[in-house]
């Protein structure tokens, strides 16, 4: 965002540099997704949020083995005034998971803090195979589906997740 001026940033940009700390030189990384330029605030939460779960997935998911990987894909559905954006975070090849006991900080951001911030939905399912997180919330006006780097066709992220 300070590229841009906290004007927004466009979510391919925000998951390209959010990730690249996490991706460790391999290929631990399928994403894919349209350009959406997305407000200050949005911009922010949803950065956030990825940090949060490539932090945890380094811990204690996939990307605590050799073999694990992630696979973050976004769209939109709906039309005009009903817009929304949809994040689907998958994690497989990791560690079994279940629902931890307690719930710190970090979950507590993403499930709480994001789903106010977006005035949106957020799920989280400790499925066995590994940890998954949708993301549902309104796209506004202010927030256009943009051309670039996240046109949908898909990325490889490794040493050089943003191309």
């Amino acid at each position: 965002m300070t590229r841009e001026s906290w004007q927004g940033a466009d979510l391919a940009d925000i998951v390209s540099d959010t990730v690249r700390p996490h991706a460790g030189g391999e290929n631990r990384f399928r994403i894919e997704g349209p350009g959406i330029r997305l407000s200050p605030n949005a911009a922010l939460a949803i950065s956030m949020a990825l940090h949060e779960l490539g932090t945890n997935a380094v811990k204690y998911g996939a990307l605590s083995t050799d073999h694990g990987h992630v696979v973050l894909v976004w769209h939109i559905e709906g039309a005009d005034a009903d817009r929304r954006l949809v994040l689907h975070w998958e994690e497989s090849g990791g560690p079994p998971v279940a629902e931890p006991k307690r719930k710190g900080f970090g979950s507590r951001l993403i499930e709480r803090a994001l789903a106010a911030e977006l005035g949106g939905d957020v799920r989280v399912e400790y499925a066995p195979s590994g940890l998954v997180c949708t993301i549902v919330a309104p796209l506004p006006a202010g927030q256009e589906v943009v051309g670039g780097r996240g046109d949908g066709t898909g990325s490889e992220a490794g040493s050089d997740p943003g191309g």
